[in-house]
């Protein structure tokens, strides 16, 4: 879809495409072009458009609005986008932080990444931590992407802990588009019974459960005759999972 407005609706911007004019008038006789702009779920933005939209404007500030970037939209915040190949990484950053403050609202003490795991269709690695303290910058991988994320994730939270505030924690959850996880909204019910209180547990936390439904607009469209940028479709093609072993005591 092109359109000179940014539409409010979310579900009709999970992909955004910056086209330059050539590309913009190639899809009006390119085999593929009708099928996209028909697309309710994409969105063509021409890399030239100067709006007074604030998203569209967030966009050109952060320089993601550059002619052939491909764009996915955050599962956890509806206006908030990111390139195709950071897309991947940078959500299931997000949705950590998520998952800390969750645990925070539920009143633990603390949350120690244990193990990450990651995996795509290459195969799988998997990075073990003997203390909470672990500095990013020692990981021993040869893979860089995990050495990355993993020098970027916050290990170790510590709270002051408290008692749980069941309403604000699932708030948090509505709010961010996590009512679905299942292992969140577990330690919510845990967490529930005033008598007899979840004071520890071990959770393996899929990172990229959620980015997954996103990327499936991308993986859906051909995009061949299009001048984007080199390495758009990696992550399609490689289908990334980030997988934590995290512990939470309260």
């Amino acid at each position: 879809m092109t359109d000179s407005t940014w539409p409010e609706e979310p579900h009709r911007r999970k992909t955004v495409l910056v086209l330059n004019q050539t590309d913009i008038d190639a899809l009006n006789y390119k085999e593929g072009g009708a099928d996209l702009l028909r697309n309710d779920e994409v969105y063509i933005l021409h890399s030239s458009l100067k709006e007074s939209n604030s998203v569209v404007q967030d966009l050109i500030d952060s320089g993601l609005a550059r002619p052939g970037s491909v764009l996915i939209q955050s599962p956890f915040d509806k206006n908030r986008y990111e390139n195709s190949q950071q897309a991947v990484e940078r959500f299931a950053l997000d949705k950590h932080l998520l998952f800390s403050e969750l645990c925070g609202l539920l009143g633990a003490r603390e949350v120690t990444v244990e193990r990450i795991e990651r995996k795509n269709t290459e195969g799988k690695e998997t990075v073990s931590f003997r203390s909470s303290f672990f500095i990013g910058s020692g990981v021993e991988t040869e893979n860089e992407d995990l050495a990355s994320f993993c020098g970027k994730l916050t290990l170790h939270d510590k709270f002051q802990g408290g008692s749980p505030d069941v309403p604000a924690a699932e708030e948090h959850l509505r709010e961010s588009g996590l009512l679905g996880d299942t292992d969140m909204r577990s330690l919510i019910d845990l967490r529930r019974n005033p008598n007899n209180p979840l004071t520890s547990r071990d959770i393996n936390l899929n990172m990229t459960s959620e980015i997954k439904s996103n990327f499936k607009v991308l993986a859906n469209l051909d995009l061949s005759f299009l001048s984007l940028e080199a390495g758009y479709d990696r992550q399609v093609r490689e289908q990334t999972e980030f997988i934590l072993r995290v512990k939470v005591d309260f």
